[in-house]
């Protein structure tokens, strides 16, 4: 049973739809991502391998990360792998999973079971708008699905424009643009495929640049609300937890559910965001969790990574034994892995965002998008 995260993956293919594995080997040599061999030459590590759950398929694997790293994100995800080891991989789904029957279902959130709460919608462990169709849980009740749904709306709006171009489709096909004078929306061609169109009413929405074969849309977000978009990045990753783990993380569970701690999250929210020069993998999670060796480290004890269209979303999964975070005066580290990213490729942007406001955001955007002249 092998899952395998492999640089020759392309576009949509990424992120789950081709299947291997491993086992995590200890010792010196293999542990290592350089090594010398006799003439004293340095030979580069091919790849990890590590024991983890498969929350897609509902069962423990061992997960092989072919090495595609380079330069400062090789030596970013070694470091990082000296204290952390992924221990739940949740791959892109290509059918629906197993479920309990819905009459002996119950809610992880409100802590609710039929017929106190019903169970009659699909609950995404992803949101569905982010281009996740079948990776469904049966912890979920309708209305705790709903109250989610009001902030995976403000994720949605947060991604603006390219939701549409990046055809990241949804529950009703590819979304329609409609904002500040421009338009933007999916037909297919004779042959199924997509093609996007954009229309702007004012031409300082769309520069041309004909020399370059380029142009730059320059729009409006819909407002979205920060604190939403965190709330659904924690419901991700509280719904990745086993059961034994809950006990760990009320706090966590207390954010997701309701305002109580709303205005007390400053230091909680804050999102390393990569982005990425194009579309590259289908919607996945991983969860690295502390070694045990490392346990009394100041370091939180759960990094969650969240990939989707172009982007990857980083953040901490606050657990109530990582006291430094907690208690006023205290102080730690937060250590990040770098993207699964060929930086041959061009280097992602990133940048570390705040989503801890519960204030409405209004947000310009621009992107530039280059393009191949086509001669009929």
């Amino acid at each position: 049973d092998e899952w395998r995260i492999a640089g020759g993956c392309k576009g949509r293919k990424f992120g789950g739809s081709e299947k291997y594995f491993g086992r995590y080997n200890s010792d010196w040599e293999n542990d290592c991502s350089k090594r010398e061999d006799g003439l004293g030459e340095m030979i580069l590590k091919m790849e990890w391998i590590f024991p983890t759950y498969n929350y897609t398929e509902k069962k423990f694997v061992n997960f092989r990360i072919e090495n595609i790293y380079s330069g400062v994100y090789l030596a970013a995800f070694e470091e990082f792998i000296q204290f952390y080891a992924p221990d739940v991989v949740a791959p892109y789904a290509t059918k629906y999973p197993p479920v309990k029957p819905r009459k002996k279902r119950v809610c992880r959130f409100c802590k609710k079971g039929f017929p106190d709460t019903l169970f009659r919608n699909n609950a995404h462990v992803i949101p569905q708008f982010l281009g996740n169709r079948y990776l469904i849980h049966n912890i979920e009740c309708d209305a705790c699905n709903l109250k989610f749904g009001v902030y995976e709306t403000s994720f949605a709006d947060s991604i603006g424009l390219l939701r549409t171009t990046d055809i990241l489709e949804g529950h009703r096909n590819i979304p329609k643009f409609k904002n500040d004078g421009l338009v933007a929306y999916s037909e297919k061609d004779e042959l199924g495929n997509h093609k996007i169109l954009i229309e702007a009413s004012d031409p300082k929405k769309a520069i041309y640049n004909e020399k370059e074969d380029s142009i730059i849309f320059r729009t409006k977000k819909t407002p979205y609300v920060p604190l939403h978009i965190m709330k659904v990045l924690f419901k991700i990753g509280y719904s990745l937890l086993g059961e034994d783990e809950l006990v760990d993380y009320p706090h966590l569970e207390k954010i997701i559910n309701t305002s109580d701690l709303d205005n007390k999250l400053q230091e909680y929210c804050k999102v390393l965001v990569f982005t990425f020069p194009n579309y590259f993998c289908n919607p996945f999670s991983i969860t690295f969790k502390k070694r045990e060796e490392f346990k009394d480290f100041r370091l939180p004890t759960k990094i969650v990574l969240v990939y989707f269209g172009r982007f990857m979303y980083e953040f901490v999964l606050l657990n109530s034994s990582d006291t430094f975070m907690i208690k006023k005066g205290e102080t730690g580290r937060v250590l990040y892995t770098p993207p699964y990213w060929d930086i041959n490729n061009g280097m992602p942007s990133q940048k570390i965002i705040d989503f801890s406001s519960p204030q409405v955001q209004y947000e310009e955007e621009e992107h530039l998008f280059t393009f191949d002249r086509k001669i009929k």
